[in-house]
């Protein structure tokens, strides 16, 4: 019988536990989050302040944009995260509120500052 209820109690925490991790997929929560962040909340491009849109789409170029998040955290600050996907690219933004790009990451990506030319 004990046995019986150990078996039923592991049942019941990993159901929860998968049901919880779920959950966390489906509104884009992310184990590594950082423990700072209060919500984050899809956005369309339409709805986000001009700055921050101006800057999504300059970014974009042809790129499409897959997805557009804001991220709240402690202390009031918010953040926006852009996914635009092109050409084999994949690039995330970080973008404060007034527009400026605070990080930049993805795969295939060029880099855009010019390469230093090297005197001889």
């Amino acid at each position: 019988m004990k046995s019986m209820m150990r078996v039923f109690a592991i049942g019941a925490a990993l159901m929860i536990g998968g049901a919880a991790r779920a959950q966390g997929l489906q509104t884009g929560a992310t184990d590594h989050a950082p423990a700072a962040v209060k919500y984050a909340e899809q956005m369309p491009v339409d709805q986000l302040p001009d700055k921050v849109r101006t800057t999504v789409l300059r970014e974009a170029g042809t790129k499409d944009v897959e997805w557009v998040r804001k991220e709240g955290r402690t202390g009031g600050k918010v953040v926006y995260h852009a996914q635009l996907a092109g050409a084999g690219k994949v690039v995330t933004l970080t973008i404060a509120p007034s527009g400026k790009i605070l990080s930049r990451s993805g795969t295939g990506m060029a880099s855009r500052r010019p390469h230093k030319r090297v005197k001889k």
